[in-house]
This record gives structure tokens, C-alpha cells and sequence, in this order.
């Protein structure tokens, strides 16, 4: 049996003996590792290869100059960290354990009659409607959130939503976290049985493309570039990153007096944006929720979700120049002056690739503004350079 494994090997090695050939097989790779970035950024699954990189190009960015973006023109977040109230908590069998902290309904209520008859694009809001401990005025404000158009309030795989909700009301709100650092990284436009996510649904609310079932240009999951970061509730030039339900909005009449305008064309976001009670690691730090589909909302506004052609050709070509250089035994590291073994060898080719890897990655962000997941490319080079190694110390070019 190992006979034949080496006999089969020789033979393959023997027919990869012409550069012309062995320039097809890179071409060949080239194309594999294209689709291998395209099921990856598709797959709902990281190991969070790509939050190390991102984390370090967000720094490069800080460190260059470069500030957080302001919350888009057409999106207004409203935050109702300060607007809360008590409800009861029970037990699997109906007994009362005590009280948690919930989003006050009689404000949300309040604010949702203002929103009625307005020129909204949408409204998305991110606070969870428990169905196994319901609040005080859930009631109401359910009745009131299904009779309104262009609506929509999450649901999570970790509770039971109200089944007070219409089925049309309710999107997913759940995102994808690496194995390692249970960071949040990837974004989910579309779940494995085609629901829409929380943000895509309100995307289309307002108007927005959606995406297409089956259109391998469309990712029903990316990875999420995190600009908009809403670590202060003022921008930079001032205003504000979000208005507070109560204090901004409700309780002062001459805002309360403005809000028909105040929301006109765009997609209201409501939700927490300070307390830790819904916060996710990133690679930009901690991040609130509501923040989060701020982002997504802002991703899919700009396209974001749609692979570019033209970045695609970048890749290919990269890809290309990597297999093709590795097959045919040049490395950048072959003129230093010192002495290498088999080892160092593969070490040194590894290294060339991955950075080389990384510096792209990081240009195509600066000039796509996404990031891709790389990992799978980079472990399938790790083996082609292997296999380059053998085939040309067997037949050196």
C-alpha cells in the first residue's frame, strides 16, 4: 500500500515536470482559493483568524488619524438605557423569583403613538418582548407595534418571543461569534431557513434591495466593518450620536414638537446604547446591540453585502501571483544571506504569503471597506506549499 502511494505521488510529481503545467495548476489553485473566500465570507462559522486582523488594521486607522464614522443620515437612534422599569421573573413553573430591569413600555409606547402617521422610513427596535416574563404594559404596546407598518422587533434562538407578535413583525437577532474569543465578527443578512435578519428586514422595510435567494453574488452573512462605533452619545462636531427616549425626545416639548421631522426618511433604531446589559466584544472593543444593526443597516445601505467584481479580480490575480510564484520555486526570501534548511524554508514561504495576504487585505479594506475571511486560503497554501517544496526539489526548474 505505501508503495503505491509513493509510485501514485512520483507519477503526479512527474507530470507536474514542465513549468508550462505547473503555471495550469496555479491557475487551477487560484480559482479554488477564490471559492474558498467566497464560502467562507458566506459561512456563518469563523474562527476568528480575521478579528486579529481587523483589530490591528482599526489601530493602524486610529493611529494614521482616522475617526469613527457618524451615524448615517438617514438612520435615528433613539436610547432607552435611561427609560426603564421593573418587571417580574419566574421560574419555569409560574413562581416569582423576583424583578429585572426592562426597557420602560409606557414610554416606548408613548414614543410609538408620536411615530404614527409620520414619514419613517422604518423602525427597527432591539429590545426583546419575553414571552415566558412578560413586562407590565407588554399588552399595549404589542396591540400597538402590530397595527403600525414598517415595523420590525427581534427574536433570539436563547428565548421564547411574545406570541402576541404577528409572525411578520419579528426578524432574527442573533449574530455569529469566533470560537475563541466569543467576540462578535460576522453578521447574519439571512439564516439557514431564509429568514431575514433584524436589520435586513428592516432594510426592506424602508425600501431598501434586498437580497436575493440563491444569487451567489449576494453574502447572506459578512463580515461586519465596524465604523460607526457610538462609544459617546455627541459626535465629533457635536451632535448628537443619539437621542435619549425620555430626556431628549419625550420630556422636552419642543424636540417632542419636531419629532415628525426628526424622523422623516429614516429608519428609527431603538434601543440600548449604554448599558452593559447588551454588549458584544469586537474587534473595535465592546459594542452595544442597537449598534451593531446600525452598522448592518449601514453595510447593506452601501451595498456592502454584494460581492465587488472588481475586488474579486484583485484576489484572483493575487492568488495567481502566490501560487504561481510558490510552484515554480521563486521566494523573496531566496536571496538573504543566510542558510536555510528544509524548515526554515517552508517557514520563510509561509511567512511571504500570509503577510503578503494581510498588506492586501488591509489595502482592499482602505478601498472596498470589508474584510474577508482568509482563513481557509491560508491553511490549503500551507498544503500547496508543501507540495511545491517536493515537486521541485524532484524537479528543480
Amino acid at each position: 500500500m505505501y508503495l503505491c502511494v509513493v509510485k501514485w505521488i512520483n507519477r503526479v510529481f512527474d507530470f507536474f515536470r514542465s513549468a508550462r503545467r505547473r503555471i495550469a495548476l496555479a491557475g487551477v489553485c487560484s480559482i479554488f482559493m477564490l471559492g474558498l473566500t467566497w464560502y467562507s465570507d458566506r459561512s456563518v462559522h469563523t474562527v476568528g483568524t480575521e478579528d486579529i486582523l481587523m483589530r490591528h488594521a482599526y489601530l493602524l486607522m486610529k493611529v494614521l488619524g482616522r475617526s469613527d464614522k457618524m451615524v448615517p443620515d438617514d438612520i435615528l437612534a433613539v436610547n432607552v438605557s435611561y427609560d426603564r422599569q421593573l418587571a417580574p421573573v419566574c421560574d419555569i413553573y409560574g413562581s416569582y423569583m423576583g424583578t429585572r430591569s426592562v426597557a420602560h413600555r409606557g414610554h416606548l409606547l408613548e414614543f410609538l403613538e408620536e411615530l404614527k402617521g409620520t414619514g419613517y422610513k422604518a423602525i427597527l427596535i432591539d429590545i426583546f418582548f419575553d414571552g415566558d416574563n412578560p413586562a407590565p404594559g407588554d399588552t399595549a404596546l404589542i396591540a400597538l407595534i402590530n397595527g403600525m407598518d414598517r415595523i420590525v422587533v427581534p427574536s433570539h434562538v436563547s428565548g421564547n418571543v411574545s406570541p402576541m407578535l404577528k409572525a411578520d413583525k419579528i426578524a432574527s437577532g442573533d449574530y455569529s461569534v469566533n470560537i475563541y474569543e466569543n467576540d462578535f465578527v460576522k453578521y447574519p443578512f439571512r439564516l439557514g431557513d431564509g429568514s431575514p435578519s433584524l436589520a435586513l428586514q428592516a432594510h426592506r422595510l424602508a425600501g431598501g434591495k434586498a437580497l436575493t435567494e440563491g444569487r451567489i453574488l449576494d453574502q447572506p452573512t459578512m463580515i461586519l466593518p465596524l465604523d460607526i462605533t457610538m462609544r459617546s452619545p455627541e459626535n465629533d462636531d457635536g451632535t448628537l450620536a443619539w437621542y435619549n427616549l425620555g430626556a431628549n425626545l419625550l420630556d422636552n416639548p419642543y424636540t417632542r414638537a419636531a419629532i415628525p421631522d426628526l424622523v422623516r426618511d429614516k429608519i428609527v433604531v431603538i434601543g440600548d446604547y449604554v448599558s452593559d446589559s447588551d454588549t458584544h466584544g469586537s474587534y473595535v472593543g465592546d459594542m452595544t446591540g442597537p449598534a451593531i444593526h446600525v452598522n448592518a443597516l449601514d453595510a447593506l445601505s452601501r451595498g456592502l453585502h454584494r460581492i465587488n467584481l472588481w475586488e474579486m479580480l484583485v484576489w484572483a490575480l493575487a492568488y495567481m501571483a502566490i501560487c504561481t510564484s510558490i510552484i515554480l520555486g521563486m521566494s523573496i526570501w531566496r536571496k538573504l544571506p543566510f542558510r536555510r534548511g528544509p524548515f526554515v524554508e517552508f517557514c520563510l514561504g509561509f511567512i511571504s504569503f500570509a503577510v503578503f495576504l494581510w498588506i492586501l487585505e488591509f489595502i482592499l479594506y482602505i478601498c472596498f471597506g470589508k474584510f474577508h475571511d482568509t482563513f481557509l486560503v491560508v491553511a490549503f497554501l500551507s498544503i500547496y506549499t508543501i507540495f511545491c517544496q517536493q515537486l521541485n526539489k524532484k524537479h528543480p526548474l
